[in-house]
């Protein structure tokens, strides 16, 4: 019997793909990982199943074994330690080769950290464990089997096996719902504008962010009107967007490694409508999606079930000033320097409307 089936392709982005050719359906399961949204990229996938699929069946020498996949594992992440690796898995190696996702096949995945990734997995650890009493309106995967070699490496598993994955049949799934519940799972802290801008603005200066002096003058003006104004802090996914969710019945929502439990409201609303097309937008365009009349009821049910009595203007300048910051941090520049334009766009709309 053939054990060689494991194919290891190193994606465009730094990322590590490990495919097993065992057949056509593990190949089906391996490019789960690969998601295809483009008519180009959709076609590239299925020639890279078929080639997959003929790889296995002539048993080419590319192909690895288990031992030898878990030992190129062990090799890029520097830690020597069982990836509980089988003939029904495959495998995704960040692109900062410091964490690893194993997908063991329609049973459950199991992710492991190490290095800068060790603390934010650890932390979306205990994001996990704040659900266990579960959910009305999202649900999460089943969390288990965590294991942590301190300072050196998590690991835990997550199973959707018990959960509701009927796809929604609507075109739009309403997520106001199940933000608000997201968000009431902190523990009830408050801030005011005020303090939370002084805060946001200082940390922008100690990062080197330059805003210019009539932004300054702007936000100052704004801080006027609202700095008083008490708000109520809570869990914040800050990473919430199409694919970091499922539009089950039960919308299906993962992957919490930069969430907090002390974020302003609205923040996960703004970034799943306006992130995913920062890059390729104009600001305009955003703005006037920012401003529409559907966005501003989104706005008004959520702050209003907040028991919250007041403008979402305010929030949305906190959430594109803590975007400036969030993608300067983490060096995409090009992003931060898109948001900071945005920042002008979306402050004339503020005083104007």
């Amino acid at each position: 019997m053939n054990r060689n089936f494991f194919f290891i392709l190193k994606g465009n982005n730094g990322a590590t793909y490990i495919l097993n050719t065992k057949n056509w359906n593990t190949i089906s399961n391996s490019l789960k990982f690969y998601k295809a949204h483009s008519l180009k990229s959709k076609i590239l996938k299925l020639g890279l199943r078929v080639a997959l699929f003929l790889m296995g069946k002539l048993k080419s020498q590319k192909l690895k074994t288990i031992q030898t996949t878990n030992n190129f594992i062990s090799e890029i992440v520097n830690f020597k330690g069982d990836f509980e690796l089988n003939a029904n898995c495959s495998v995704l190696i960040s692109p900062t080769q410091d964490k690893v996702i194993v997908n063991h096949h329609n049973q459950y995945f199991q992710k492991f950290a190490f290095g800068k990734s060790y603390t934010n997995v650890k932390k979306e650890a205990e994001i996990y464990k704040l659900f266990k009493a579960g959910t009305q309106n999202f649900q999460v995967s089943h969390f288990y089997d965590e294991q942590i070699v301190k300072d050196t490496c998590c690991a835990f598993k997550l199973s959707n096996t018990k959960l509701v994955t009927t796809k929604n049949s609507k075109n739009e799934i309403d997520i106001v719902p199940a933000l608000l519940e997201f968000f009431n799972y902190s523990e009830g802290k408050k801030s005011t504008i005020a303090n939370y801008l002084e805060t946001l603005l200082s940390k922008i200066n100690v990062a080197g962010i330059s805003l210019d002096t009539t932004q300054i003058e702007r936000i100052e003006q704004l801080n006027k009107e609202f700095g008083a104004t008490s708000f109520p802090l809570g869990l914040v996914h800050r990473d919430f967007k199409p694919w970091n969710v499922l539009n089950f019945d039960k919308l299906l929502i993962y992957d919490f490694e930069e969430a907090i439990l002390d974020g302003p409201p609205l923040e996960d609303l703004f970034n799943y409508c306006i992130d995913p097309v920062i890059i390729y937008s104009s600001t305009k365009d955003i703005t006037d999606l920012l401003f529409s009349k559907e966005m501003k009821s989104k706005y008004t049910k959520y702050l209003s079930e907040l028991e919250q009595h007041t403008n979402f203007k305010p929030f949305l300048i906190i959430y594109v000033l803590e975007r400036i910051l969030f993608w300067h941090e983490a060096k995409e520049f090009d992003t931060s320097e898109k948001y900071v334009a945005l920042l002008n766009n979306t402050i004339n709309m503020v005083e104007n409307s």
